[in-house]
């Protein structure tokens, strides 16, 4: 899909998005702050939650990064246009924003598709970026295994609990 181009004055939808800060209870302690680990003599421990601690504070919560959209109208203020003989570069400006035909659109829902698009880029290269380090810089991954696992088991509780849902309302609507 090609953009249209712009002229100064022209209130365009800005395609943009922002990495927020969310905290979020520790999927480790529950917020306790204190967990029981099961030795293999199946002795139990109890512990502090090493996973929501920072320094020598505990706070029985995680910081987690989300992507958030962020689609806002603005008025061109000026114009930069760049003739190259591979095609030409148009660059917008909006107080001390560059804007370009990538990130201005006529319509709120273009400016949001294409923000999908960004964000599902901008999650795989945080991905990528994980295993980069990862790889870089080995060390155990017993960790990982235990939080993933622990992602797993809600997400397949969800879909149960969805299911469970959809075959009732199902039912009720016959």
């Amino acid at each position: 899909m090609k953009n249209k181009e712009f002229n100064v004055g022209d209130k365009v939808w800005w395609a943009k998005y922002q990495r927020q800060s969310v905290k979020k209870t520790c999927p480790i302690c529950d917020g306790k702050m204190r967990v029981t680990v099961i030795l293999g003599n199946d002795d139990h421990i109890e512990t502090d939650c090493t996973y929501c601690e920072r320094g020598f504070q505990k706070h029985g919560w995680v910081e987690e990064y989300e992507y958030v959209s962020a689609v806002e109208q603005v008025t061109i203020t000026s114009k930069e246009v760049k003739e190259l003989p591979n095609g030409r570069i148009v660059e917008y400006g909006y107080g001390n924003y560059c804007l370009t035909l990538d990130n201005a659109f006529e319509t709120k829902e273009e400016a949001e598709e294409k923000l999908k698009e960004k964000i599902i880029q901008a999650e795989k290269e945080d991905l990528d970026h994980t295993e980069y380090t990862k790889n870089k810089n080995p060390r155990k991954y017993s960790w990982d295994v235990g939080y993933y696992q622990r992602q797993k088991k809600d997400a397949l509780k969800t879909i149960e609990r969805c299911d469970r849902k959809i075959t009732y309302f199902k039912a009720k609507s016959k």
